[in-house]
């Protein structure tokens, strides 16, 4: 009686797919009814049938998980028939239909349907049905364009002479001769050793370049301040003028 009950209150609410379910059901268990009951439902369930929508679904690629109203299909054969439908209740995963054409059975109204597979395009479809309505959808997920990998570019740093500090924007890199691996893009590259001038270049590299780069250290010329001879003839003058004081 419970069930029966249940499925009267599905039917009034204009959820055919799962009244019609639910009568199936009291139907094959009928204890405690009524025959009136059991009469009123094979009459609901033939009714049910008229009311409910039943959708052809072309699935291209076959096995794509398919949604109903964000709810996943699950596959009823209760009637006989093997069709999909999506009872109302929490979204949950995608059910993937093995058949690439199969039967879609729903409630009168607007629904949307999404099929989803990674690598392709998803499908979207929003359509209106009439009670007892028949119809067509093809569902085609086109294929995403390929992901293109950039090959990474190589820098081949020496220096003249070795031993010198590779940074590349500024982070160290190691020693030269060291190769560098970076994605395309432009970078400064610096060479450093101390008593040389620093070394510095901006490469502007392309995917799966192979570069060559010698930096040639140019030694740092002392301040003359800090030569012996400066301050040698330094003194000497110094001393020169201190003697002429004196002598004055």
């Amino acid at each position: 009686i419970v069930q029966y009950n249940i499925g009267f209150c599905e039917r009034a609410l204009g959820r055919y797919v799962a009244a019609r379910r639910t009568f199936r059901r009291v139907l094959a268990s009928a204890d405690g009814l009524a025959p009136a009951q059991i009469d009123d439902a094979r009459a609901f369930v033939a009714e049910l049938d008229e009311l409910v929508v039943r959708v052809a679904v072309t699935l291209d690629p076959a096995g794509t998980p398919l949604t109903l109203d964000g709810r996943p299909l699950r596959l009823d054969t209760e009637g006989g028939t093997r069709v999909f439908v999506a009872l109302p209740g929490p979204a949950g995963r995608a059910e993937a239909p093995a058949e690439k054409t199969f039967t879609v059975e729903l409630d009168p109204g607007v629904h949307l349907f999404r099929a989803a597979r990674p690598g392709r395009q998803d499908a979207f479809v929003q359509k209106t049905y009439r009670p007892g309505e028949k119809a067509t959808l093809d569902l085609r997920l086109e294929l995403l364009p390929a992901r293109v990998e950039l090959l990474p570019a190589r820098v081949a740093v020496r220096a003249e002479p070795a031993q010198a500090l590779v940074r590349v924007d500024g982070r160290e890199a190691g020693l030269a001769p060291i190769d560098i691996e970076r994605p395309p893009g432009k970078y400064r590259i610096e060479v450093v050793r101390d008593g040389f001038e620093t070394y510095a270049a901006t490469l502007d590299l392309h995917a799966g370049q192979r570069a060559d780069l010698t930096a040639k250290l140019v030694p740092v010329r002392p301040s003359v301040l800090k030569t012996w001879w400066f301050w040698t003839g330094a003194a000497a003058v110094l001393a020169g003028g201190a003697a002429v004081t004196y002598a004055l």
